[in-house]
C-alpha cells in the first residue's frame, strides 16, 4: 500500500503536482530485484515513459505488464493514473474499479476514483470513495482535502471546514487545505 501512497502522492492526485518522480521505479521495487521478469520490464519502462509525460505510452507499457501479471493490482491502479492524467475520467474510473476489486483495501485506488467521479460530477458516490478511503487510510491527508472539497461542491460548508481542519492536523504545512479551509 505504501508504494502506491507514493505514487499518487508524487502524481499529486488531486492532479496538482508533477506526474511520478525519477525514483518510483526504485520505490515500487522494481530496481534491484533478483529477477527481472517480464512484467516488471514492462512497468519499468511505462515508468519512463511517465517521466517523459508519454501517458499514452505508458499505458501501453503497463497493459503489456497485465499480460504477463493480470490482476496486479498496483498496475491496475497505475493505468487509471494514467488516463485520468489525460483526463479521460470515466476510463480512469474503470481502471481504479478494477484494482479495488483485485485489492479491496487499495485506499489510493478508493482516493483517486472519488476525485475522478467529483471531477465528473457524481458527487454521492465521490463522496462514498473518499469516505472508504479515508476509513482505510486515515492519516492521509490528502484525503481529507479530497472530501473537502466534494462538501463544498455539494454545500455542505461545516463538513468541509472539518475535514480541511483534519487533513491540516495530519500535515499542518498543507498548503491547500489551509487555502480551502
Amino acid at each position: 500500500m505504501f508504494r502506491s501512497s507514493l505514487l499518487a502522492f508524487a502524481l499529486g492526485l488531486t492532479l496538482s503536482g508533477p506526474l511520478l518522480t525519477p525514483a518510483t521505479a526504485q520505490e515500487e521495487g522494481e530496481e534491484g530485484d533478483e529477477e527481472l521478469t517480464p512484467a516488471k520490464r514492462l512497468r519499468m519502462e511505462a515508468f519512463e515513459k511517465v517521466k517523459a509525460r508519454d501517458y499514452a505510452g505508458a499505458i501501453e507499457k503497463f497493459k503489456k505488464s497485465l499480460e504477463h501479471d493480470p490482476g496486479h493490482p498496483d498496475t491496475l491502479f497505475h493505468v487509471g493514473q494514467m488516463y485520468h492524467a489525460q483526463n479521460k475520467l470515466a476510463e480512469a474510473v474503470g481502471w481504479y474499479d478494477k484494482a479495488i476489486y483485485a485489492m479491496p483495501g487499495h485506499h489510493m485506488a478508493y482516493h483517486n476514483r472519488g476525485v475522478a467521479r467529483s471531477a465528473l460530477g457524481k458527487l454521492e458516490d465521490a463522496l462514498k470513495d473518499l469516505d472508504e478511503s479515508i476509513v482505510l487510510r486515515p492519516q492521509y491527508s490528502r484525503g481529507w482535502h479530497s472530501r473537502a472539497q466534494v462538501h463544498i461542491m455539494l454545500g455542505n460548508d461545516e463538513e468541509a471546514i472539518a475535514d480541511c481542519t483534519e487533513a491540516i492536523k495530519r500535515s499542518p504545512k498543507f498548503a491547500s487545505a489551509w487555502h480551502s479551509r
